[in-house]
């Protein structure tokens, strides 16, 4: 790619894209076949107003990307996990 790393237009996705896309190759997947054959009919047509249009329908369908299942912080041994890595094991062992 040349110029600038393009992220994917997607809330939430980070993942990198082409100059010419709107979104990543996942969040491309996501798209139901028939919004995305609409979009492709009408880009290769020339009609640039009416895939614009479709364009900010895909995005508003598809929403926001979700979240990781398990983030680090949502687990409940964080706190034990970090005292074994510091070598602290005082907070490993629950208190009396």
């Amino acid at each position: 790619m040349k110029g600038k790393i393009q992220f994917c237009k997607r809330r939430g996705c980070e993942a990198t894209r082409l100059r010419k896309q709107f979104v990543c190759s996942p969040c491309w997947g996501e798209i139901p076949a028939a919004d995305r054959h609409r979009y492709m009919r009408a880009r290769r047509n020339g009609l640039t107003q009416i895939a614009s249009s479709i364009r900010s329908e895909i995005m508003r369908a598809l929403g926001r990307k979700l979240a990781t299942a398990n983030p680090p912080a949502a687990n409940p041994d964080t706190f034990t996990n970090i005292a074994r890595l510091t070598g602290d094991r005082d907070a490993m062992e629950p208190a009396e």
